[in-house]
């Protein structure tokens, strides 16, 4: 490619005033002014354009680029340095090509676009590759341990221990031992990604590495956050290789300094202390330092950017740590008959799935760019106060924390996120959202079942039965045999292969040990965990103490609830209004296509999706079972995200109704969308989770009864991420979803549900309790049926995921 070093010096001479004016904006980055370092790129972008100086112009774009995504700007950011891209490639210098590529996966690590941030740090790869020089080099090994990062916080721990061994190779080569040390922590991170049951030789490579990257650390003497990181993963490692107290002995050293207590995420210090000491049997004190950890992650989420804590890894990762404390508060609790204890570990249960909610909300804000700036300025204040307040506790620096929190509540009820629900202080702070208030919410029929499986599959799992004067907890078996029992079910109800035995071997494992006058609850709101989260057919579960051909809906109603913080006042009002979305066109040949619209280009990669020829007679159906004064069915050119924001603006619906199919990435089923009308590209719109999300739907119910509506990904203690929660996060009282595709007729299942909620005890019921009823009608009137109708594998895909 030449010598980068005379070119480099034959543009200094040539564009003398843009290279200073970049280097000076360069070192105003460095220095952390970023405003000051953007205004002069824009200068030298400007110089650069008036003198054709185009790879100046790509450097100065670069630079702004960089400069907007230290400030949050994430839209702008991508503009400046896609066009910084387009400029690069026309010049032909594979080392600013390769940088643009390792900025653009940053912001969309980001923006937790993995897939796209895997591709773009691929094409930087593969330019700096091609580039020469010390700099290139040191660039390409950034890259190569971003790229680690991005593979590990997918999932793909095997890929991610490639790419960590190509960087430890490479820091050997330019003698860079920091990255080698990180690269062998790496390592260590990848072997045991989620290997909660791992086997004894992992852990032994584990324990290899974590003492390579200790060896280079002490080498180079820098006794700094990483070392103390290393010292931790360490401890737990020997913990997991059978030796307790010498665990102790390496965590007690890293703990002599302060600073291992003062890291970004030293619940992990704590939570790893509590494991050791739980194994060697000191239980309170295991408890104690669990429960610090606990309290480390509440505080470390509520100052996290959206993306932090929304990428695979980092859930794992928290609840892990709020998994230890549950699990071991819980068999304490027991064994104790600890009241105190069992309330407590139920209250760190909702609250985590209370911040998963919120945290996922703030995503979706953030990936629509609807988060101003002053968000992130009182992220960073929090940070830095939380920090400080750590050194010093019940200082100057707690209060500040305190008040920022408020501050940040108010800012999110403006974006539209509502603090009443989300609020960060309402998570945190017992004498606002308590288990006292959840009981509270709860009617004299309300029984709330919350589960817990664990994190390995040898634990202990667990269920909280809450009333409105009681809370019980239960131990329900290992989550393996849970999780077997639930999918087996399942699969039985789908294949039409059910018996009694499969029927009343999972029922059995969850409510057998609940008491008769608990059983007796007309109304059960359960919040799943783990495999009980996927799709289960809670109808067609058998009512334990009743006849084996007795299913548990036959006297009371099941729905299911995201978190137990979501309990609240419940909307007594359901409006009257329909809004109906079905048959949408879904491809070129459709004779409903107008002259016009039938200029849609033919797509780069066609997508052939059957017409739902009978979904416009289910909305009609649908609507005139609802029996509404006010209707609006969108179908055909209409079922489009346009004319359903119109609708929503100008109707305020009761009910939303879809009857579209629902698509997703294969290996991504928590980005399932409803797919519309086509777009002129050819084709379908897809209403997004994100785009759901930002909807004004206050007291609707959402009817989702196209095919596997339920889909979404089970995070561990995150739940279903998916259409269902964008609903809720959108306002609505309830949503209705399918777990397996049903046959596409003329609404009869809908008819019967529409016609039972219209008058379903209006006066003294809510809308969640109506909604519950009333798929509860539909259910057992299905039975009765003569047909195909009858069989649960119809009837008990319909689950109602409610909000209150």
């Amino acid at each position: 490619m030449g010598d980068a070093r005379d070119q480099k010096a034959s543009e200094t001479r040539t564009f003398p005033q843009v290279e200073r004016i970049l280097l000076a904006a360069r070192q105003s980055g460095q220095k952390g002014n970023l405003r000051e370092a953007e205004a002069l790129y824009v200068e030298a972008r400007q110089q650069s354009q008036d003198l054709h100086y185009a790879e100046g112009e790509a450097r100065a774009l670069a630079g702004m680029g960089a400069c907007e995504l230290g400030t949050f700007e994430y839209r702008q950011s991508l503009h400046s340095l896609l066009s910084a891209r387009d400029l690069a490639a026309r010049v032909g210098n594979p080392f600013l090509s390769g940088t643009i590529a390792g900025n653009l996966a940053s912001l969309y690590i980001y923006l937790n676009s993995l897939p796209e941030a895997a591709e773009e740090i691929d094409h930087s790869i593969y330019y700096l590759s091609l580039a020469r020089g010390k700099s290139a080099s040191q660039t390409l090994l950034g890259a190569y341990l971003v790229k680690a990062d991005i593979l590990y916080h997918q999932g793909k721990p095997v890929e991610g221990k490639y790419s960590a061994q190509k960087a430890i190779a490479l820091a050997e080569s330019i003698g860079d031992k920091r990255s080698e040390a990180f690269g062998w922590k790496k390592l260590a991170e990848y072997v045991l990604f989620e290997q909660y049951d791992a086997p004894r030789s992992l852990y032994e490579e584990a324990d290899g590495y974590l003492k390579n990257a200790s060896k280079i650390e002490a080498e180079t003497h820098e006794q700094d956050d990483a070392f103390f990181e290393t010292q931790v993963d360490q401890a737990y490692v020997t913990l997991c290789l059978g030796r307790p107290k010498l665990a102790l002995e390496v965590m007690e050293g890293a703990m002599t300094s302060a600073s291992a207590l003062n890291l970004s995420k030293s619940y992990e210090v704590l939570q790893t202390k509590g494991l050791i000491l739980a194994q060697l049997g000191r239980t309170d004190e295991a408890l104690g330092s669990l429960r610090s950890a606990v309290q480390r992650a509440d505080e470390w989420r509520s100052a996290a950017l959206p993306g932090d804590v929304s990428s695979t890894a980092t859930v794992a990762l928290l609840h892990s740590v709020y998994s230890d404390y549950i699990t071991r508060a819980a068999a304490t609790a027991l064994a104790r008959n600890n009241q105190a204890l069992m309330r407590d570990s139920l209250e760190v249960l909702a609250r985590s799935r209370a911040a998963n909610l919120r945290e996922q909300a703030l995503f979706y804000l953030q990936r629509l760019d609807r988060l101003p700036p002053e968000y992130y300025d009182l992220l960073r204040q929090l940070e830095a106060a939380q920090a400080k307040s750590l050194a010093e506790p019940g200082g100057p620096d707690e209060l500040a924390a305190r008040q920022i929190r408020a501050r940040l509540s108010v800012l999110q009820d403006q974006v539209g996120l509502s603090a009443n629900e989300f609020s960060k202080d309402r998570e945190r702070n017992f004498h606002q959202k308590s288990l006292r208030d959840i009981q509270q919410s709860l009617g004299a029929e309300d029984l709330l079942l919350s589960f817990s499986l664990g994190k390995k599959m040898a634990d202990t799992s667990y269920m909280w039965a809450t009333t409105g004067d009681s809370v019980n907890l239960y131990s329900i078996g290992t989550r393996q045999a849970i999780e077997e029992a639930a999918e087996q079910f399942k699969m039985a109800v789908r294949s039409r292969t059910v018996s009694d035995a499969s029927r009343c071997h999972l029922a059995d494992m969850l409510f057998s040990n609940l008491p008769p006058q608990l059983r007796a609850k007309k109304h059960w709101l359960l919040v799943p965990d783990g495999q009980l989260l996927n799709g289960i057919p809670w109808a067609a579960l058998p009512d334990t103490g009743q006849p084996r051909s007795a299913y548990l809906i036959s006297r009371r109603d099941v729905r299911t609830l995201p978190s137990e913080l979501f309990l609240g006042i419940r909307k007594q009002k359901l409006a009257d209004n329909f809004v109906g979305i079905g048959d949408p066109i879904y491809n070129r040949a459709d004779s409903r296509l107008s002259s016009g619209q039938k200029r849609i280009g033919k797509p780069a990669q066609p997508l052939v999706l059957a017409r739902l020829a009978g979904s416009e007679t289910e909305l009609e159906n649908a609507s005139r079972a609802w029996n509404s004064e006010t209707s609006a069915l969108l179908t055909a050119e209409h079922a489009t995200v346009a004319d359903l924001q119109i609708a929503i603006e100008h109707q305020a619906p009761g009910i939303l109704h879809f009857a579209v199919h629902v698509l997703s990435p294969e290996d991504h089923p928590e980005q399932a969308a409803l797919a519309l009308s086509l777009t002129p590209r050819g084709l379908p719109e897809l209403l997004t989770p994100e785009i759901i999300s930002t909807l004004q739907l206050p007291g609707t119910v959402v009817v989702l009864s196209g095919c596997a509506s339920q889909r979404g990904r089970v995070l561990p203690g995150a739940g279903l991420i998916g259409l269902s929660r964008a609903w809720l996060l959108a306002g609505a009282s309830a949503v209705i979803v399918s777990a397996w595709p049903t046959p596409d007729d003329s609404a009869r299942f809908f008819e019967a549900f529409y016609a039972s909620l219209k008058t379903h005890d209006i006066a003294t019921h809510s809308v969640v309790e109506r909604t519950a009823a009333a798929l509860r009608d539909a259910q057992l009137e299905m039975q009765r049926d003569p047909g195909y109708r009858r069989s649960p594998d119809y009837w008990a895909a319909y689950t109602v995921i409610s909000k209150e």
